[in-house]
């Protein structure tokens, strides 16, 4: 490669405005962070396809028998898997393999562990859920923070944090007996507070303030679907506006911030969009024209969102 010329293009495009050095900084970061990546292969794919196919028909064969269990062997027991599998994302990545298969053993970890949980609660019948969800929150934490000192991957422990710290807000709020709008209002309350917390991270590191964004983007979301809860999904209230600029802002912020994993948000935000607006909507003709201007004015964004991409200057 030319890198004589390259490097020339870049100092030309700095000196110009074209990139900032924050651009740069998070290219080069990017790459750093990313130690031994590379692109998943055909034999890859298939060997983890043919891993997790294995994994589940495991899970199935399990679940057939796990009723006949009892007393602690039934409560404990499903923790087995999401330690396997996260047993397996630390294996894989202190034996050098790329980065994407120890996300991916890493993330089925976490699943299996919500679902752990799950069945847990349904084997143990505790008296308070509220207390129940936050230590299985706590645990799950925990569990993250622990991953994160084993693999240094900053986009899975985002995730997992994310996930975890929601749940964490959540359950403690409703431990705390809190109703449905109290609930409600102590996770927006933690997602303004998230969301100026990445605003603050972001001029100085966009891989810390990543999370603290997701964070105050899921809050927003959950939040929004709770207090819906207490009104009644059939009236329209303050809380569909907050879950329709989540939409828009998760969206937003993915194309101007350059943080696509918050596609990923605004996609599972849309889906409670669109589940609160047909609720609302009912048998009503003008609601349902609203719900087709509204999807009309959605897919407006997306075109714009999509002008701004191809707008932007490369690099020389």
């Amino acid at each position: 490669m030319r890198y004589t010329e390259i490097l020339t293009r870049t100092e030309a495009a700095l000196a110009a405005g074209r990139i900032s050095e924050r651009d740069l900084e998070h290219l080069l970061q990017r790459r750093a962070d990313r130690p031994g990546s590379a692109r998943p292969d055909t034999a890859g794919v298939l060997a983890a396809i043919g891993l997790m196919v294995a994994f589940l028909g495991v899970a199935l064969l399990f679940g057939l028998r796990w009723h006949d269990l009892h007393g602690g062997v039934r409560v404990l027991s499903p923790f087995l898997f999401p330690a396997a599998a996260l047993a397996l994302a630390v294996g894989l990545s202190r034996s050098g393999r790329p980065v994407w298969q120890s996300e991916l053993a890493g993330i089925v970890g976490f699943v299996a562990l919500v679902l752990a949980f799950l069945a847990a609660a349904d084997a143990f019948h505790p008296r308070d859920n509220g207390l129940f969800g936050v230590v299985a929150a706590a645990i799950g934490t925990a569990a993250v923070v622990a991953l994160h000192l084993q693999l240094r991957n900053a986009r899975l422990t985002g995730w997992g944090l994310s996930v975890a710290l929601v749940a964490l807000t959540g359950s403690a709020a409703a431990y705390a007996g809190a109703g449905s709008h109290d609930v409600a209002r102590v996770m927006a309350g933690h997602a303004a507070v998230a969301g100026a917390i990445g605003a603050l991270l972001f001029a100085r590191s966009r891989l810390a303030a990543v999370p603290a964004i997701r964070t105050s983007l899921l809050l927003w979301s959950i939040a929004a679907v709770d207090g819906t809860s207490g009104d009644g999904y059939q009236h329209l209230s303050v809380w569909h506006a907050v879950i329709s600029l989540t939409v828009v802002a998760a969206f937003v912020l993915s194309s101007a911030l350059e943080l696509d994993g918050l596609v990923w948000v605004g996609a599972l935000a849309s889906l409670a969009w669109l589940g609160m607006l047909a609720a609302v909507i009912g048998s009503s003709a003008g609601w349902a024209i609203a719900l087709l201007l509204a999807g009309a004015g959605l897919v407006g964004l997306a075109l714009l969102v999509a002008g701004v991409r191809r707008r932007r200057t490369p690099i020389g």
